[in-house]
């Protein structure tokens, strides 16, 4: 498992290596899609405590979470869009 209790920090890393292991000649055309199996758990104090599920690990169905997220880019005119 891979703890990513700063979930900002894990988008931030996935979307920089995606768009850097692009070839010079193409571009990304559309939008980044992620679902992630995740394990939830609270923390000493009630801090959550979220972590990727690996794959081919054996958890009961019922620690398991999905989350699902779009990851667009920002238009140029800074208009905010909620997807």
């Amino acid at each position: 498992m891979t703890d990513i209790e700063n979930l900002d920090e894990f988008v931030k890393t996935l979307t920089t290596q995606i768009t850097e292991g692009i070839p010079d000649d193409y571009h990304l055309n559309g939008d980044i899609e992620v679902e992630l199996s995740i394990i939830t758990s609270k923390k000493m104090g009630g801090k959550l405590n979220i972590m990727i599920a690996e794959a081919g690990g054996k958890y009961q169905k019922e620690e398991l979470s999905k989350i699902k997220f779009k990851i667009s880019k920002r238009p140029s005119d800074g208009t905010v869009v909620i997807v």
